[in-house]
This record gives C-alpha cells, structure tokens and sequence, in this order.
C-alpha cells in the first residue's frame, strides 16, 4: 500500500502474505472506521450525524504468513470489533502465528484490544505510539495483548492512555529493546 493510502470498511481485511504498508511521516497509511470524516472525507454521506468509536470495524489481520509483512507509518483505529457476537475480541491490529514489523505506526482509539498476538515469536514494534484503549465500562482495554507464547521485541514505543498498557499470559513476554514510555 504505498503513501496515503486510506481503507475503511465495516469489516477487516485478512492477510494470508505479505502485505506492505509503506507510509511515510507526512502521509501515512490509515486503516479507520468508515465513520472516520478526519481521514478521507465524508466516506458514509451522513454529514456529522455519525461519528468513529471503538471496534467500528472488526481486525487488520496477519494469519499464518509464511513472508515478512510491514507496517511503516501507519495508522490503525476505531477498529477491535468482532467478526460474530459469540467469537472473542482480538484486536484491531490481530497477528496470529505470524510476525510482522511495525515501526513509526499509531494503534488508536481501538476497543478493546489495539494489538493481539498469539503464537508470534519475532515481531518487531518499534518507534510507534499504542493510546488511547479506553472506555467508561467495566471491561478492561488493552494497547497489546499477548498470549500462545508470543514474545515481540519492543522498542521506543510510547503506551499512553491505555487502560491497561501489556497484558501478557503465563506463556508470553516481551523483548524490552529500550526507550519504550509507558503513561
């Protein structure tokens, strides 16, 4: 996806190989909720009647990929919601026995999850802001949330506004690459 690419959608998009998203500072790559009017303009036609809230959409999912993805500058929100009302919440960001790199990326305003991972053993998240997973019910919000054993190694990567920034299972941890914040 090169520079300025914009994708909304009600549901997700699953990446089965390789996916390169290749934003830069001043033009990222945003993946929102088609309530989103601050990227891409008024996509639903409805004014200002509706507006962007977490799990508006479902999940950016790797799956199984053999290849390298990369996410470069880019931006994921408004997402975390589920495929079906009986299925688990994931994760607007869901990477699952795949590892791919993230780096200068923004994870926000996702509910409940901005970033799960299972059965990942090398993804990279570095230089990338994780905020705001909050809201005023009783559920707990998580930026990321590990567990099969998933160990990314995270680096100058600020958590902020999170209700709970890492969440790691008895299997998981994470690689501490240095000059992460956690507010």
């Amino acid at each position: 996806l090169p520079a300025g690419t914009i994708w909304k959608s009600p549901s997700g998009v699953t990446i089965r190989g390789t996916l390169v998203s290749a934003g830069v500072a001043n033009n990222p790559v945003i993946f929102t909720s088609i309530k989103d009017d601050t990227s891409g303009g008024d996509t639903n036609g409805d004014g200002n009647t509706t507006s962007p809230s977490a799990s508006d959409w479902t999940s950016l999912s790797f799956i199984q990929n053999r290849a390298t993805s990369t996410l470069t500058y880019t931006t994921v929100r408004y997402g975390g919601g589920r495929s079906h009302p009986s299925q688990p919440y994931e994760g607007a960001v869901r990477i699952s026995g795949a590892s791919p790199e993230i780096r200068n990326s923004t994870i926000a305003y996702n509910g409940p999850i901005g970033m799960w991972m299972a059965h990942s053993t090398s993804t990279i998240i570095a230089d990338s802001l994780i905020e705001e997973h909050r809201d005023a019910t009783t559920d707990t919000f998580y930026g990321l949330f590990l567990t099969a054993s998933s160990t990314p190694a995270i680096s100058g990567t600020i958590f902020r506004n999170n209700e709970q920034n890492i969440f790691t299972d008895g299997t998981s941890t994470t690689t501490d690459g240095g000059g992460n914040v956690y507010q």
